[in-house]
């Protein structure tokens, strides 16, 4: 069968398209069209890499595969405080009455746990804590967040003693 290509170009799509390259890569390399490297890989029973696959799925070929772009990380790295920023409720708390309750602003008990990304069922535990208690308001059945100052002077709006 006459593929178009010399045996050298043959044994270089191959042994590239083995290490995960794109066909358009491949053709760049041998001097082809993207469409005569695709064809022949399809016409052999090979699946044609795209743009987006970084190389083979076996991590022991993947290991081996040299053609990774320098200089970029594929992995993201995490830190303790993106754990605790995820996960810990009384963390989010703390700064949000820290970050958005200035003197004279007041949340909901959802506007805030929206504003502080809270989580909806561990949310209760967390905000009913002693700890918030001079942030924290019910007033009509509802629940509102403000600096204490603030809260102290909606109190004295209502007439609720402190």
């Amino acid at each position: 069968m006459n593929s178009g290509f010399t045996p050298e170009q043959e044994t270089k799509i191959l042994e590239l398209s083995a290490r995960g390259w794109s066909g358009s890569k491949i053709a760049q390399e041998i001097g082809s069209s993207k469409g005569g490297v695709n064809g022949y890989l399809r016409r052999r029973g090979l699946s044609v890499p795209s743009r987006r696959h970084r190389g083979p799925r076996d991590p022991a070929l993947r290991q081996a595969n040299d053609v990774a772009p320098q200089g970029k990380t594929t992995m993201r790295t995490r830190t303790l405080e993106d754990f605790r920023r995820a996960n810990d409720e009384t963390w989010k708390i703390r700064n949000g009455i820290k970050q958005l309750l200035k003197s004279g602003i007041y949340m909901t008990d959802s506007e805030f746990r929206d504003a502080v990304r809270g989580n909806t069922q561990r949310w209760r535990a967390s905000a009913d804590a002693r700890e918030f208690e001079e942030n924290r308001f019910r007033y009509k059945g509802e629940v509102l967040w403000a600096s204490a100052e603030t809260l102290k002077e909606m109190k004295d709006i209502v007439g609720v003693g402190i």
